[in-house]
């Protein structure tokens, strides 16, 4: 793939939480004991996706991170999630992709996890930014007009509130449904999701 992302963020080690408590988040602090930029960056080689080195204002600065939702039964949704930065000279975009990850835990479970479920932990966060890359590399006009618009329920995006959301079907196969809100691009579990296709105007 010949895409040039840009230099990596200097916050990209921290674990964002969403839909937990003060409580839940000191439990979690610091527990997560491995650097989403290394493992962005191995994911990135073995896309063959080149990573600029230093800072320039024509290249893109991406954001990796690990993105941790409470759902609707406490348990904990992870996600591989990268923000993507470009300027130019008169405006500024930045993009977000999140990729979830197949397992669910209880808050004990992810803040005590042991040698083998770490780094099975790790090896999934690894294949949601190699899919996140892979993805962004796909990513032109065409595919764009092909998407139809849907309206959906996801615990992931939509924790602990039940209310139904729009946005756009990207592609839905046997495990994941890629779609696309105002937010961002979304790789979410078909057991976090449901979605209906909404009709055309005539």
């Amino acid at each position: 793939m010949g895409v040039v992302l840009g230099v990596i963020g200097a916050v990209a080690n921290a674990a964002m939480i969403e839909g937990n408590t003060t409580k839940d988040v000191q439990q979690l602090k610091n527990r997560l004991v491995f650097d989403p930029r290394d493992i962005f960056k191995e994911a990135a080689e073995r896309a063959s996706l080149k990573i600029g080195a230093g800072s320039s204002v024509s290249q893109p600065i991406i954001t990796p991170y690990v993105y941790v939702s409470k759902g609707d039964k406490d348990n904990l949704l992870v996600c591989a999630a990268v923000l993507v930065e470009a300027s130019a000279p008169d405006s500024k975009w930045v993009g977000k992709y999140m990729y979830q990850a197949p397992r669910q835990y209880t808050i004990e479970q992810l803040a005590n996890l042991d040698e083998n479920s770490s780094l099975a932990l790790k090896g999934s966060l690894a294949e949601g930014f190699e899919k996140i890359i892979l993805h962004i590399g796909q990513e032109n006009p065409e595919m764009l007009k092909a998407e139809k618009p849907i309206t959906f329920r996801s615990e992931l995006l939509s924790p602990r509130f039940d209310f139904e959301m729009v946005g756009n079907i990207i592609s839905d196969d046997t495990e994941i449904v890629w779609l696309r809100t105002v937010g961002g691009v979304y790789a979410v579990r078909k057991s976090s999701i449901s979605y209906t296709y909404v009709p055309k105007q005539l």
